[in-house]
């Protein structure tokens, strides 16, 4: 099944075209006392991306992979920043944004990585490369382009098995589905409206969000990688931006740099949280009800998210953890500009669950961090 839609109103969905952003029910948060967090700084260099490996015993602790962003090197290191070693040797400089997948078979196990960036002519170039988990040795970043994919217009499965591009057409935007280990490809998706984000929260959901801007109402839709279905979930709001929970149960939005909420799809209900930042400075816990979100201690006035994204203000954040059932609110780390702590911008969160980490890259440096709460 394709579904192809239009535009951004008026789409003919599985639910109504009116703005779904229902009544709000405020949530009262107990705070519990702050925790002094330790940091750890896991790269010398700024990153274009990191995929984490979760420990698997008490001997083989959490490791990532990161890509280095001066030389497309890929480099490990475990979560304490010890042992960093050079993977790969490559040349593939100044990558702006990486999405990553593992494939686990019998006899392999492959790292697939999917990256964009500029060529000297400032066209989008997108490289799947491939890396094999098993080398003993030095090993090659192996792979090739995929013509025509939109900027940000990649996401991969939970499971790391597919991905999901969206390819520039005369008419607008195709989705399509790529099987890693087949190489089959399912086209369920296109749109006259080109501009959308992207992202595969969880196995039975793909979103699509017009890229949110200030002054521009946004939408959030949920697509049916299986069968195609789409449906429109919530929509009418100036700087609308998302982030949905690994079982597809609840919504974290902001209306630009405003106070949270969570949106129940279920039964379309709205809570109100008190922290107020970014979805896209959010990470979900695997329990799909804790997050764990950077919050910029005093932000400037400015238009959101548009000015934070195109960098024309930065943050100094400090680190919250929430749980979006009771509100219950804690500071797992407080950052002081004027104290001895470091000037934080955190983006592209990980969650470690097994060591309790919090991994991110700091937009001023473009360094990978790790954050223990303990």
């Amino acid at each position: 099944v394709v579904v192809s839609i239009t535009g951004i109103d008026g789409v003919t969905t599985d639910s109504s075209s009116e703005p779904i952003i229902p009544n709000v029910t405020p949530i009262i948060p107990p705070v519990t006392p702050t925790v002094s967090g330790v940091l750890t700084k896991l790269s010398p260099s700024p990153v274009s991306g990191a995929f984490l490996f979760p420990a698997v015993s008490s001997t083989t602790p959490s490791a990532l992979i990161y890509l280095e962003e001066a030389t497309g090197n890929l480099f490990r290191t475990e979560i304490d920043g010890q042992n960093n070693q050079k993977l790969t040797e490559n040349s593939l400089p100044a990558v702006g944004r990486t999405w990553w997948g593992r494939t686990r078979l019998a006899k392999s196990d492959t790292l697939t990585m999917i990256a964009q960036y500029l060529d000297n002519q400032e066209a989008i170039v997108t490289l799947r490369g491939t890396y094999n988990l098993l080398a003993t040795s030095s090993a090659e970043l192996l792979g090739n382009a995929i013509p025509n994919v939109a900027a940000h217009g990649v996401a991969i499965a939970p499971t790391g098995g597919s991905f999901f591009t969206l390819t520039k057409t005369d008419g607008g935007v195709s989705g399509t589905i790529t099987e890693i280990a087949t190489g089959k490809v399912r086209t369920i998706f296109t749109s006259h409206f080109k501009n959308w984000t992207v992202a595969w929260p969880a196995p039975t959901i793909i979103t699509l969000s017009p890229r949110a801007a200030a002054g521009a109402p946004g939408s959030l839709y949920f697509l049916n990688p299986t069968s195609g279905a789409l449906t429109r979930v919530l929509g009418g709001e100036l700087g609308l931006s998302t982030l949905v929970n690994p079982a597809g149960t609840k919504v974290l939005y902001a209306r630009g740099l405003s106070a949270l909420q969570i949106y129940s799809p279920r039964d379309q209900s709205t809570k109100s949280l008190t922290l107020t930042t970014l979805p896209e400075k959010c990470i979900w816990a695997k329990d799909n009800i804790t997050i764990y979100c950077a919050v910029p201690n005093a932000p400037a006035a400015a238009e959101y998210p548009d000015d934070w994204w195109s960098g024309e203000v930065s943050f100094n954040d400090s680190f919250w953890q929430v749980n979006t059932d009771t509100g219950e609110a804690k500071i797992i780390f407080a950052n002081n500009a004027a104290g001895a702590r470091t000037y934080l911008d955190a983006t592209n969160l990980i969650l470690d669950e097994a060591s309790q980490r919090l991994i991110f890259t700091n937009r001023p440096t473009g360094e990978l961090w790790s954050l223990n709460p303990q």
